[in-house]
């Protein structure tokens, strides 16, 4: 803004005498405060995110901010097949091709287009385009947080210059533009705002519930993990079981990525659930078994223990495996909330044999997966 259009800078004359010109020095000077807080924001933003920063290796995160480049751009000139969850344009393990670089190509034409504008006294361009990408820049992936490869949301504000530029455009036509031209102008901006309000009204159902978003999420890009995992958990909330399952199994065998690692127990957790209450013993087994030494090898994980204990042997013996079920039922903690419940199943196992046992009335599985 101090370049243009205040011209606060010996890069351009200056139009008026009430804006004086500063050396350089002094402009910096003035936003020093303002250059301090940034940073102090920067490491707070930082600390949050220590634990969730991904592991995305660095030649992938710069192809993707020059795809995030243009894909703003492209969505804001056509917003359609927007999606809650845009992927990374080459997804860690795929092979990286040409294709993959024209993105970049892109920023480099656009860049060149806005000095040459700029040689032409044309300096709105250079001046918007900087604009664009500075604000952008945070959000851009260089230091990913997520699995995202892009989202709407970070558009909101680096696209204010070119909706400032549309509207200079549309106002300078209406200054010189004859009578009939000036009707068909207003009548085409009223029938794209026509247009974009019914776009906003589509995307507000899409973000109306988490069923509504995560399906849209999965059939946008049925790859992504974490979409498959989150409509799994609306599909449990609402009791449907049979899908949650499904598409916590999605979730669990699509192809590998640094999320799949971090989701891995919390999927297997909940899909164990979900199999519980199908009647899938076998299955509900596998994962939790997989959980339990998991938890052995990594006691710091962040799962419910004692529940996961308690829900290994409630189901060998619901298998009929009894001594498996006391070996489980052992592990869980006495000074646990579960332990009450546990210790009911013990005398109730030590009491009796597998052909007089009686499991009604007995306490259930353990619903609380996480602590």
């Amino acid at each position: 803004m101090d370049v243009y259009p205040l011209r606060r800078t010996r890069l351009i004359e200056p139009l008026m005498g009430s804006i004086r010109q500063q050396p350089l020095y002094v402009l910096l000077r003035e936003k020093l405060p303002f250059f301090l807080l940034s940073v102090f924001l920067v490491l707070i933003t930082l600390l949050a995110h220590v634990n969730t920063v991904s592991s995305i290796a660095l030649d992938l995160r710069l192809l993707n901010a020059f795809n995030s480049i243009i894909l703003y751009l492209n969505k804001f000139l056509v917003p359609l097949d927007l999606a809650p969850l845009y992927p990374f344009l080459v997804e860690p393990g795929e092979a990286i091709n040409w294709q993959a670089f024209m993105p970049l190509f892109g920023v480099l034409v656009l860049t060149v287009a806005c000095l040459i504008a700029w040689a032409r006294n044309r300096h709105q361009w250079l001046i918007a385009w900087l604009f664009y990408l500075v604000t952008l820049a945070p959000v851009l992936g260089l230091i990913q947080s997520g699995e995202q490869g892009a989202a709407d949301r970070f558009a909101y504000l680096p696209t204010l210059p070119a909706y400032l530029l549309i509207g200079a455009g549309i106002l300078t036509v209406l200054d010189n533009a004859a009578l009939l031209k000036k009707v068909f102008l207003l009548l085409s901006v009223f029938f794209l705002v026509f247009l974009l309000t019914d776009k906003t009204r589509q995307q507000i159902h899409i973000w109306k519930n988490p069923h509504t978003l995560w399906s849209e999420a999965v059939n946008y890009n049925s790859k992504n993990v974490t979409a498959h995992y989150n409509l799994a958990i609306t599909y449990l909330r609402q009791q449907n079981y049979e899908k949650a399952a499904f598409h916590f199994d999605k979730s669990v065998t699509l192809p590998k990525n640094p999320t799949s690692a971090v989701m891995a127990f919390p999927t297997r957790a909940y899909r164990g659930l979900s199999y519980i209450y199908l009647g899938r013993y076998n299955e509900a087994m596998k994962d939790y078994l997989y959980l339990a030494d998991a938890l052995n090898s990594s006691p710091n994980l962040n799962l419910d223990r004692d529940c996961i204990f308690f829900n290994s042997g409630w189901l060998y013996s619901q298998l009929g495996v009894m001594d498996k079920a006391m070996e489980y039922f052992g592990q869980v903690d006495p000074k646990s909330q579960r332990w009450p419940d546990t210790e009911t199943w013990l005398e109730t196992i030590n009491q009796g044999t597998n052909d007089t046992l009686e499991f009604e009335g007995l306490p259930e599985f353990c619903k609380s997966v996480f602590p």
